[in-house]
């Protein structure tokens, strides 16, 4: 599947639409909502990954491919609008910043108790 795509897959008929965000074996599902201004994530997962929808708003995501040295600018830089997702993979070191107050769906492949989302994230500061 493509990291960044416009969804495809809208069903409609008169009793409204059927969105079809992600398919996958997922972990988790959260909603997230962000205020204007805020900044998320600046993390990467070990084994973990995950899509983000916006089901609102618009933010900023950044990314780089994890190495030995972090210092090598960002290989990616992209807005996310309303009604696109982005994957973030194992190793991609990725970072949110929301341009509008925002709600996203994040559909991920690891489990995001504490636990088991403190053993596979690694916070980095950008």
């Amino acid at each position: 599947a493509e990291r960044f795509e416009k969804l495809h897959g809208v069903l409609k008929d008169g009793r409204g639409e059927i969105i079809n965000v992600a398919e996958g074996d997922f972990k988790a599902v959260q909603v997230i909502t962000s205020k204007k201004g805020a900044v998320r994530s600046c993390h990467y997962h070990r084994h973990g990954g995950h899509w983000l929808y916006v089901l609102s708003g618009k933010m900023r995501y950044s990314e780089l491919r994890v190495t030995s040295d972090l210092n090598p600018p960002w290989e990616h830089v992209f807005e996310v609008n309303q009604g696109q997702k982005v994957w973030s993979g194992p190793m991609m070191l990725h970072k949110t910043e929301f341009l509008e107050d925002t709600v996203l769906i994040s559909c991920a492949i690891g489990k995001l108790d504490t636990e088991s989302y403190e053993k596979d994230t690694v916070r980095v500061a950008i």
